[in-house]
Formats: structure tokens, C-alpha cells, sequence
């Protein structure tokens, strides 16, 4: 069992760092790094990946914020301009990913360049980035699972419990080296990363999700007995299948 430890700020002279906030920025700056790099080895133009990443964090951010206040806490809405205070803490993992792949589309739409290359070598550094940036939430508790003796549950003040940011973060590294084994086998062919990376993501998450607290004041939004991000996974997740599907049909045709 993990002891409890909690780490919230750093403390550099007057200024305080945000302990979840750091390790989401070095999240993203690694997830970019890592696809950068995948889109100089599948021959693309690393300077086209590196101008749309900025265009695609902004708007990550915005639409992760967004669909946190929509789906989780509406109430913030009665006071707009807590909207845009992401220092506070908020912010939807799905609904940056979507950000960030509208970003991606769009950006190459208006260059007149095919998107789907950059999108897979974008997805390719995505669970790398997802897992150090749930380090960020292991690390501040935020989110607390279910009641649990497991060897990876917290031992919490109030009990032994899970802590879905930690399982996250081994759920991201997980699919990160399995996208390195697969391109270890596949050294000439440039996969589909992002249909496979959000048909694992969706099925996993909406697995994971049943292990967050349901009966502490700690529990998260549930829309009857799933939470927002369980609703939008399971489409996710189909649609990435049908397409992944009919893809190798087109192959064998």
C-alpha cells in the first residue's frame, strides 16, 4: 500500500508553482516532443507539426476547461469569469484531446495538407503526455477512487482508497510502450495511432471511471450512473472501431 503524501505548491522565493499545473505543462511538452519526433521519422515536415502545436494547446486548454464547466461543474457558470480561472483547478482530459485535434484539422485544412499523418504522430506522444500529466493528479488527490486494500491503493487519512491520477498515469505509460513495441514491429508503416490510441482510451476510461468514489463528498458528477466523460467515451470509442474496421476492409478490397 502507498503511504499518503501530498504535494501541492513549489515554493520559488514569493511565488508559488502549482504542483498539478507544472506536471500538466510538462505533460503536453513531452506529448508534443514525442510527436514531433514521430513526424520527422515518418518523413513530415517538423516545422508544420511544431506551428500547429501551438494553436493546438490553446485550444486544448480552452476546450478541456469548457467541457469540465459544462459537464462537471455548471455552477461555475453563475459566475463567468470563474470560467477562465484554470488555476484553480478543471479541466476535462477529453475535452483537451478533442481541442487539440480540431486544431490538427484545421491547421492543415487551411494549408491544403493532408492532417491525418500529423494526427497520428501527435497520438503517438499522447499517452506519454497523458501519463505525466496524471502524475500532476496523484499528486494532489483530486481524484479519489473507491475503497480498496489493493497494493495500489493510498492510504488516505479517512482509509486505504484508489487514486484514479495514479492509475491513470500507469494506464497512459501502459499504452505508450505498447505504441513503441507495435512501431518496433512495424518499422515501415505508419499505423493508425490515432484511431487506436482513442479506441483504447475510450474503453479504458470508461472502465476506469466505475473505480472513482461514489459516497464521499469527494465524488465526481455522475449524469445517473456514469459520469460525463464514460458518455462521450463510448462513442468515441465505436467510432474510432467502425473506422479502424472499414479501413482494413479497404485494404483487403
Amino acid at each position: 500500500m502507498i503511504p499518503y503524501f501530498g504535494w501541492q505548491t513549489i515554493s520559488v522565493g514569493p511565488v508559488d508553482i502549482q504542483v498539478w499545473g507544472l506536471f500538466v505543462a510538462l505533460g503536453i511538452s513531452l506529448g508534443l516532443w514525442v510527436g514531433y519526433r514521430q513526424a520527422v521519422r515518418n518523413g513530415l515536415d517538423g516545422n508544420a507539426f511544431l506551428d500547429v502545436s501551438a494553436w493546438s494547446v490553446f485550444l486544448a486548454i480552452v476546450l478541456s476547461r469548457l467541457f469540465f464547466v459544462l459537464a462537471y461543474r455548471p455552477d461555475i457558470l453563475a459566475s463567468p469569469l470563474s470560467i477562465i480561472r484554470i488555476w484553480d483547478g478543471g479541466m476535462s482530459a477529453l475535452g483537451g484531446f478533442l481541442g487539440a485535434g480540431l486544431a490538427f484539422t484545421l491547421f492543415f485544412r487551411k494549408q491544403r495538407q493532408a492532417a491525418v499523418g500529423y494526427l497520428n504522430a501527435a497520438a503517438f506522444g499522447l499517452p506519454w503526455g497523458y501519463a505525466v500529466g496524471r502524475i500532476g493528479c496523484f499528486l494532489i488527490h483530486d481524484h479519489v477512487g473507491l475503497a480498496s486494500g489493493s497494493f495500489l491503493a493510498v492510504n488516505f487519512p479517512g482509509g486505504p482508497r484508489l487514486d484514479l491520477g495514479l492509475i491513470h498515469a500507469i494506464f497512459g505509460l501502459s499504452v505508450g510502450l505498447l505504441f513503441v513495441a507495435v512501431r518496433a514491429r512495424n518499422r515501415n508503416v505508419d499505423l493508425p495511432y490515432f484511431l487506436i490510441f482513442f479506441l483504447i482510451y475510450g474503453l479504458g476510461r470508461f472502465g476506469l471511471d466505475f473505480l472513482r468514489d461514489w459516497e464521499t463528498p469527494l465524488a465526481e458528477t455522475r449524469w445517473f450512473f456514469l459520469t460525463p466523460t464514460q458518455v462521450f467515451s463510448v462513442p468515441i470509442a465505436l467510432s474510432c472501431l467502425w473506422l479502424l474496421l472499414r479501413k482494413g476492409n479497404r485494404k483487403r478490397a
